[in-house]
């Protein structure tokens, strides 16, 4: 996971201590719902890039997630999806799954669209909305924060690589010769 922060780090302007905290609070959440550390990450650094506040994104993601498999007819329709199909995504893709809602978001319209939506939806509060609708506007920076994240996971030498270049330029030879 340190080499996926780092890469989305250095690749925009998420901060990486958010994607880490961020990352930290849907901990056993993410696990239940399948989702895996890169996708949490891709979310993260949107969220963080949009200027979101952590503590809030969290808890509105969470919520987002809940309500996702809760409700799956009501969240369906907004993906455009049959039930069925829907809560199969779910069970197989639940980052797929969340992509298809939150483009179902971006396409109902303007912040005053979709704020009686999440009421309706239980996911009630200016604040929330503010983070759900940052995502879907922003899932070109997801996806590409996620696919980042992926590679950066599977080659495992991007920490390595920012060590090596911070131990090994003149002010870390000066530090060692001293």
């Amino acid at each position: 996971m340190g080499s996926a922060v780092n890469e989305l780090g250095k690749t925009s302007t998420a901060n990486e201590q958010y994607m880490v905290n961020f990352t930290g609070r849907l901990g056993g959440i993410a696990v239940q719902a399948g989702l895996a550390a890169d996708q949490i990450l891709g979310f993260a650094s949107a969220l963080d890039q949009d200027m979101q506040k952590v503590e809030m994104s969290a808890t509105a993601f969470q919520k987002l997630i809940q309500k996702v498999i809760s409700k799956p007819a009501e969240f369906a329709k907004i993906a455009g999806m049959e039930l069925g199909k829907f809560k199969q995504l779910i069970e197989t893709d639940m980052n797929e799954a969340l992509k298809k809602v939150l483009k179902g978001f971006s396409g109902a319209g303007g912040f005053d669209k979709l704020l009686p939506i999440f009421q309706d939806l239980g996911l009630d509060g200016a604040r929330a909305a503010a983070a759900i609708s940052s995502m879907a506007n922003s899932l070109d920076k997801v996806e590409a924060a996620q696919s980042i994240a992926n590679k950066a996971m599977l080659e495992g030498v991007s920490c390595y690589e920012e060590f090596s270049v911070k131990n090994n330029n003149m002010q870390a030879s000066l530090e060692k010769a001293y």
